[in-house]
């Protein structure tokens, strides 16, 4: 109990060295100040927190608690502006309280003459600095904005430039040693920052100006420029912050979001059908053959028509086998090519040799009965062949003489059949008189063994045109006579029966083609 009544009046010891008469005035009211608002010499609305002096004076420093009393003493003294705020939150005018001598804070609660309903400005604080209470202007902050402009949208490699600018809303009292950090994110590509006279090149994340930073001051206003061309199709985050390097705070920041779109890409080419032809089609007539256009795919899916620019290969029209066709063509605007994809379709272009029909058969036609629906090939023969033909065959199989029609020969084909795709598959089977040479000789000198031979015509072999004559000679050596045209006698050559009795005769048709040979014995 007795230290309690010491620790007691300890206490009052201290409140009555360090509190005047009117802390005293409201020491044992449950209302008490709280903080205190005055005019300095200077015009300075001063903010001071009365109840922590009072704490610190009872813990032994009364540092701020003297700074009180001399500096709102001064305001007290001259008539300046002072007010009051307790710690249930009301403000009372004390300066018109003292003027009206209402000393005490328990005079002036719940007097309404004296309360404030605004909130006091002020611009500085008394507090402890090293040591000494000291009137300090309070740091006052100001805001900053960052703004960025610029294509929101860009294409593959298209640089796109973007202004960004910081503002400063001046309010504040305080500059700032600060630096922009920024980075690209969402792909590559190439980001410059222009430093004034020329654009330079700077990685996709880091920090714009100098490394130390510069002064940022409350009503700075700025802008920078930076460029950036996406390398490859994607969403780009442009992130841009203001950070104060003492306290490593954001001041302020942007993003802004970029789209890259890429081009759609050939990505496959549809193949072309080859095509067969007979010997004699010209490069010009195979290129009507072949198609006109194809398609292609982009990687969106989209299909493309693209029309085609033909060439063949060392074409050679009257030989016979297989020649590479190629088609070019241009890719539609808007299609990329990045792979380097050959833009062509290849087709092969087969020559065959003609196959014609047999040389008995006039033509083939095919058609389908209306009655069974069975397909028929109808062969008609030449009518200077009817009388030699004795079978006819497609495939092997035997076709029917009609009795009615003797030129004509019928035979079912597969269902779909044209009269085209008989040909080589016909075989006439004929029985034809030998052919008869009407032959001449005469001697050409009564000396020498020389002979000339004409065939003055050809019975049974229409196509005969042209012959020569092949003789013997001692040794055994052969000669042949220059050709001769059918009704013409050939130039002389050596005959001696001794050697050989015989000459042969070979008949030739318009094509120049061995077409009969005969051994002859020349009468004179």
């Amino acid at each position: 109990m007795k230290r309690n009544v010491k620790k007691m009046l300890s206490l009052v010891i201290a409140l009555l060295l360090v509190i005047p008469s009117i802390g005293l005035s409201f020491a044992s009211s449950e209302v008490t100040i709280q903080n205190v608002y005055f005019q300095d010499d200077n015009g300075n609305m001063v903010f001071v927190n009365y109840a922590e002096a009072i704490e610190q004076s009872m813990n032994g420093d009364n540092t701020l608690y003297r700074g009180i009393q001399e500096l709102v003493g001064e305001a007290e003294s001259d008539g300046s502006p002072i007010y009051l705020e307790t710690n249930t939150g009301v403000m009372l005018d004390y300066r018109r309280a003292i003027t009206n001598n209402l000393f005490r804070l328990q005079d002036i609660l719940g007097n309404n003459d004296y309360v404030v309903s605004e909130d006091i400005e002020y611009t500085h604080e008394l507090r402890v600095v090293d040591g000494n209470a000291s009137i300090e202007e309070i740091e006052e902050d100001s805001q900053y904005v960052m703004t960025i402009h610029g294509p929101s949208q860009l294409d593959l490699n298209e640089a796109g430039v973007y202004t960004v600018r910081t503002t400063g809303d001046g309010a504040g009292n305080v500059d700032y040693t600060a630096i922009y950090e920024y980075s690209v994110t969402g792909g590559e590509g190439l980001l410059e920052y222009h430093d004034g006279t020329e654009w330079v090149g700077v990685p996709l994340t880091g920090t714009f100006g100098p490394s130390e930073g510069f002064t940022l001051t409350p009503d700075w206003d700025a802008t920078t420029n930076i460029r950036f061309t996406p390398s490859v199709a994607g969403v780009y985050e442009i992130e841009i912050s203001l950070i104060d390097l003492e306290e490593d705070e954001v001041l302020a920041e942007v993003d802004y979001q970029v789209t890259t779109v890429a081009e759609p890409a050939i990505v496959s080419i549809a193949p072309v059908d080859s095509v067969v032809v007979e010997e004699g089609t010209t490069e010009a007539e195979v290129i009507d053959l072949l198609a006109l256009t194809t398609t292609i795919t982009d990687s969106e899916g989209q299909v493309h028509t693209v029309s085609l620019q033909w060439s063949i290969e060392d074409y050679n029209a009257n030989e016979a086998g297989d020649y590479t066709a190629i088609g070019t063509f241009e890719l539609p605007a808007g299609v990329m090519n990045p792979s380097n994809i050959e833009l062509q379709v290849v087709a092969t272009v087969t020559v065959v040799e003609i196959v014609d029909w047999p040389q008995e058969v006039e033509d083939v036609f095919v058609g389908t009965s209306a009655i069974t629906g069975n397909t028929y090939a109808n062969i008609n023969i030449k009518a200077e062949y009817v009388d030699f033909v004795e079978e006819v065959y497609v495939d092997g199989e035997l076709a029917t003489q009609m009795e009615q029609e003797p030129s004509q020969w019928r035979i079912v084909v597969p269902e779909g059949t044209t009269a085209d795709d008989l040909r080589g598959r016909i075989v006439v089977v004929a029985e034809y008189p030998e052919p008869e040479l009407n032959v001449t000789f005469r001697a050409g000198s009564p000396y020498l063994p020389i002979l000339h031979l004409t065939v003055e015509s050809v019975e049974n072999l229409d196509e005969a045109v042209q012959y020569d004559v092949t003789y013997m000679l001692a040794g055994g050596l052969t000669e042949t006579t220059a050709k001769a045209n059918i009704g013409e006698e050939t130039e002389g050559f050596f005959y001696n029966g001794v050697i050989s009795s015989t000459v042969t005769v070979t008949l030739y048709n318009g094509a120049g083609e061995a077409i009969h040979s005969e051994v002859i014995v020349p009468v004179l």
